[in-house]
């Protein structure tokens, strides 16, 4: 049972999400795509700045390893200010048929590219984004909240990393990585912020630019003004998972029930709470696009003895490694797909192989060779033996392939034993 599941886990890992990613150095690209305006945030009596929302997007970010946060590469950028065609800004949203402005439904394309560049194995990236809700001039404000924000970045990345030991998921990879900063760090204060919005969010709640997600009310008779910053926090593991799951569904067949879906990015909610009529507060989605690709990884052989070198004629020629020892038909060769079990249904999982036109039987994912071995095929009769790469485990399987149905049907064991340890039904890709 626990070496079919160590079996499952290496044949279908990017399907079944059933083993944990590796940390893997590649390159990673990150764009704003859009922002959504789920609800308008309150804009006064009278829109003196324009009509419907303005809105803009902020952001930062450092790209880091752990044991030297001080080398850090860091990025700070923004966007326009998009809504009605007035004081300069870029025209955006439905509110007006002829100068536009942000509504209740609004979709405003950014395509705002972040990061592009590549990530060390051991590197971790904390993305620190802002949709702001523009009322009147704040330049000042601006360059106040970047300045905090900064601040609170550098002490984020001398801080314990708090996802080193969560399992991720294959399907889910960014799943629990949108946080606000006191959610995982031991940060305090948070009305750092306070100063910075107070003289027009306090006591009357007044208008003036502000990130969409800031909180205002009253603490002790007092009123207080509170932003902890939302940071998406990413590593290695996360994104060989995102791009596992993405090969995986570029190449598993359409048909298939458990098919992965494509992940092309996150949505991260910004939900206002400074209003005591809730339809006031604002709230929005950005939508980032994230883009992975591992580095290649050396194609992993088994340790067979290399063949001795034939010299004839003062010409060196080396033997093949492989010798086809029968005539094998082109219905098996290809790569083929299906389930796996365990003799007692009680596991599960997916295998997916390639039978070669040279008798080869191999298993591959992203990274490379998973399992390598022969087979040999006659009469409609499989037999085949073949070893993980990861220890050396070898196993043998015995099956018949249906002329009718097309269907490969095999039980495989310890070897030399080829029952025992699972059973698959495949089909050819």
């Amino acid at each position: 049972m626990k070496k079919l599941i160590g079996l499952i886990v290496c044949c279908s890992m990017a399907a079944s999400g059933m083993a944990q990613p590796n940390p893997s150095s590649g390159r990673l690209k990150i764009t704003i795509e859009n922002i959504t305006c789920i609800n308008k945030s309150w804009d006064g009596l009278v829109e003196f700045d324009g009509h419907g929302n303005e809105v803009s997007v902020n952001f930062s970010y450092r790209i880091y390893s752990p044991s030297n946060p001080g080398a850090a590469r860091r990025g700070i950028g923004g966007t326009p200010i998009f809504g009605s065609n007035v004081n300069g800004m870029t025209r955006a949203g439905t509110q007006t048929p002829d100068l536009g402005g942000i509504n209740n439904g609004d979709v405003v394309p950014l395509f705002r590219p972040v990061i592009d560049e590549h990530i060390s194995a051991d590197e971790y990236i904390i993305f620190a984004p802002t949709v702001w809700e523009w009322d009147g001039q704040g330049n000042n404000t601006f360059s106040s909240f970047n300045d905090q924000l900064d601040s609170d970045l550098n002490w984020v990345i001398t801080q314990s990393f708090p996802f080193a030991n969560t399992p991720v998921s294959y399907r889910e990879p960014f799943h629990g990585r949108v946080i606000k900063i006191f959610d995982k760090y031991p940060y305090g204060q948070a009305i750092k912020y306070h100063n910075i919005f107070a003289n027009f969010l306090c006591p009357l709640l007044g208008q003036g630019s502000r990130p969409v997600n800031i909180l205002a009310g009253t603490f002790n008779n007092q009123c207080m003004v509170v932003y902890p910053p939302t940071l998406l926090v990413l590593d290695t593991r996360v994104l060989s998972a995102l791009a596992t799951n993405n090969y995986s569904a570029s190449q598993t067949s359409a048909g298939r029930r458990d098919k992965p879906s494509l992940i092309t990015g996150i949505h991260i909610p910004f939900i206002e709470e400074s209003y005591a009529i809730q339809t006031s507060n604002g709230s929005y989605s950005m939508f980032l696009k994230i883009e992975f690709i591992p580095d290649p990884t050396p194609a992993t052989t088994l340790n067979e003895p290399a063949a001795p070198p034939i010299k004839l004629f003062n010409t060196i020629k080396t033997l093949p490694r492989k010798t086809i020892t029968n005539s094998i038909p082109a219905s098996i060769t290809g790569t083929w797909a299906g389930p796996i079990t365990s003799e007692d249904l009680l596991s599960s999982g997916q295998i997916d192989f390639e039978l070669t036109g040279n008798g080869e039987y191999l298993i591959k994912d992203i990274n490379g060779l998973v399992a390598q071995g022969t087979y040999t095929f006659s009469n409609n009769i499989i037999n085949g033996t073949y070893k993980l790469v990861s220890n050396g485990e070898t196993f043998s399987f015995a099956g018949t392939l249906d002329p009718v149905t097309q269907k490969l049907s095999c039980t495989m064991g310890t070897s030399p034993s080829t029952t025992g340890q699972g059973m698959w039904v495949v089909t050819k890709k």
